[in-house]
């Protein structure tokens, strides 16, 4: 009978030491971000030669967006490039292909019997010319806010290999939005501010982002994912000795998720190109030939989401506290599960905007229990996810 109690109560501790340590990792980054300052580009094309940028946006079955995303693409003004937009069109509509040709804008089509970003990247690349400087890759659901190219383009001529921007939420619209968005700008002040603070490598997001021409090519040729191709791309930078920086400057907007189904599928994707490439990085530290960045990387593929170690942290200190009331075993296990609640908490509060705090955001608080339920469904259901290509739907329009 003891042992129906110790068990458990080990299993407890065991899971709230991690999500402590995980908490801990969170808001050192959280208050490294605090600290964080980017100085502003100057931008000038006196006497610069104009670069020749290509601007990537993989389409599966982007129907409903594309045609927006692209025509902005072929309006934005850079001083610094002179741009090419390409759509890498996965079944999207011959009706649409001819509207995009109608603004000028290059579509390679293409057809895969399991489609992913990298597969039609990389056919697309097959495709161009060699003679590009950079690459930037968007999203078909992506808007560049003015200046974007500018700053990306002017990090990487100052030797930069990759740059990430600044994705920012495109829309608020309902709660899971806002929360999705809180998201993002969470996951921007933790992995990418935060860690250029200290030294450490940003993370890459998948999008938003631009890289020498030459050398992404180099990294896209050799990709395997199906799904989270930015983890595969990530390793094998910092194991090239790069580190990848990051453009405060630059804002693209992202749309962020509006229902279940589609946040279930996005986040099937996150966990298991985590689970995924973590065990692609635990190999290579037998090899010896680790930095601080790739030690670092793979501790963040170890991490829970914030939302599974607030809500988890809570469940069992509730459980404790509950069970304070036949005996005062659990009262260790309480207290620290409070803490690691408020610790996460604290990181996720020091590491969101200002612009977050209103009435909105509190009411779309009310959403976070389905947000935890629905990430622990895409943990369950995480099996076999890298196998397949999730794609997650986007629907919002600016002009709509």
């Amino acid at each position: 009978m003891e042992l129906l109690i110790i068990i458990p109560q080990i299993f407890a501790y065991l899971l709230t030491v991690f999500l402590l340590a995980s908490g801990i990792y969170f808001l050192f980054f959280a208050v490294a971000a605090r600290f964080y300052h980017e100085d502003e580009e100057a931008i000038s094309e006196e006497g610069v030669r104009k670069k020749k940028v290509v601007l990537l946006i993989p389409a599966y079955k982007e129907d409903y967006v594309i045609i927006e995303t692209a025509a902005k693409a072929q309006k934005h003004f850079s001083r610094l490039a002179n741009c090419e937009v390409v759509v890498i069109g996965d079944q999207l509509r011959p009706f649409n292909e001819k509207v995009l040709d109608y603004f000028k804008v290059k579509v390679i089509p293409v057809f895969f019997r399991v489609s992913s970003k990298s597969k039609s990247i990389r056919y697309a690349l097959s495709r161009l010319d060699n003679d590009y400087d950079y690459v930037l890759v968007l999203d078909a659901d992506n808007a560049m806010a003015p200046g974007f190219v500018d700053h990306i383009v002017s990090k990487l001529d100052k030797g930069h290999k990759v740059v990430q921007g600044h994705r920012v939420a495109k829309n608020k619209n309902n709660q899971m939005a806002i929360l999705d968005a809180i998201s993002e700008a969470v996951n921007n002040a933790i992995f990418r501010i935060g860690h250029r603070s200290v030294g450490l490598t940003a993370s890459l997001i998948g999008s938003g982002f631009g890289a020498e021409y030459k050398y992404f090519k180099s990294l896209i040729n050799k990709c395997t994912s199906i799904g989270g191709f930015d983890k595969e791309l990530e390793l094998m930078i910092i194991k090239d000795g790069h580190s990848i920086a990051y453009a405060r400057n630059a804002v693209v907007l992202d749309e962020k998720i509006q229902d279940s189904n589609d946040f279930v599928n996005q986040r099937r994707r996150w966990l298991s190109a985590q689970m995924v490439y973590l065990q692609a990085g635990v190999k290579q530290l037998f090899t010896g030939r680790i930095s601080a960045n790739y030690l670092d990387k793979i501790i963040q593929f170890v991490l829970p989401p914030r939302v599974l170690a607030m809500g988890t942290s809570l469940l069992i200190s509730l459980l404790a506290a509950g069970s304070l009331y036949f005996s005062n075993e659990f009262s260790g296990l309480f207290w620290l599960s409070l803490l690691v609640f408020l610790i996460n908490g604290l990181s996720v509060a020091i590491a969101t905007p200002g612009e977050f705090y209103s009435i909105k955001t509190l009411r779309a608080l009310w959403a976070l229990p389905k947000g935890y339920f629905l990430t622990m469904l895409a943990l369950l259901k995480v099996k076999n996810a890298n196998k397949q290509f999730l794609h997650t739907t986007h629907k919002f329009s600016e002009t709509a």
